[in-house]
């Protein structure tokens, strides 16, 4: 981005403010919603601030704010939000959810993961909570290897929990390793015997390799658990294929 492109959106921004400051709220109001759902993000972020000075409690504000600077390459504001945001007693939380909402909506979910990877650095005392919030994101992306990553982070804390380990495991399935996939669904198994979406994975993937046998196998423990007609039909398709139906 070019120097002029950056210095004009900050001058209609001031020009904003200057204008805004001493307008009613509810004016303010409708002002910022136009320019945030017209595009016009250097106006929606002065505007969104003007309304903060005022009611600084208000998450949909420091949500939209952040999304608007980010999407004028101001790097220092969205962090500066989120300090805002929590020195008026709004959760951390409730910020970072409100921001996921807005980028996604906006059509730039990489707003969100950004703002995650540079409070990494700023806030290292939560730095788990942000880890765990990154994998959600990169299992929503479908994102494979980063699936594995973040999923591999937080077991180092948790070596046995089954949620990560089968995060873990769809990350495998992502990059075709399939292999790693079974091995870490029969770890699960080791850990937790009845634990359902490990056994069901582990019998769509014989399925899948003409392992006929261990299919069975898991397709009976599966129905066990919690009995499904697909379960009921993937058994009946294996019978069939034993009498030579």
């Amino acid at each position: 981005m070019t120097l002029s492109k950056i210095l004009i959106p900050i001058v209609l921004a001031a020009a904003t403010l200057m204008a805004s400051a001493a307008t009613p709220y509810s004016t303010n109001e409708a002002r910022a919603a136009r320019a945030y759902d017209g595009g016009e993000w250097a106006s929606a972020a002065a505007l969104y601030q003007i309304m903060l000075s005022e009611r600084p409690d208000s998450v949909s504000s420091y949500a939209r704010t952040i999304v608007a600077s980010t999407l004028i390459a101001d790097t220092v504001m969205p962090t500066e939000m989120v300090e805002r945001a929590m020195a008026h007693g709004i959760g951390f939380d409730d910020v970072l959810d409100g921001v996921r909402s807005e980028s996604y909506a906006v059509g730039h979910s990489e707003i969100y993961s950004g703002l995650l990877k540079r409070l990494q650095q700023s806030k290292p005392y939560i730095r788990r909570a942000i880890d765990r919030r990154l994998l959600d994101y990169y299992l929503y992306r479908n994102d494979g290897a980063r699936i594995i990553e973040y999923a591999t982070v937080m077991l180092h804390g948790l070596p046995d929990d089954v949620t990560f380990l089968g995060n873990l495991a769809e990350g495998y399935v992502l990059i075709d390793d399939y292999d790693k996939a079974e091995a870490t669904w029969l770890h699960i198994l080791e850990i937790q015997p009845r634990e359902y979406d490990a056994t069901v994975n582990l019998a769509a993937y014989y399925i899948s390799v003409g392992r006929n046998d261990k299919a069975q196998e898991y397709i009976n423990r599966a129905q066990s658990i919690r009995p499904t007609p697909w379960l009921t039909a993937k058994a009946q398709q294996i019978n069939n294929q034993k009498d030579g139906k």
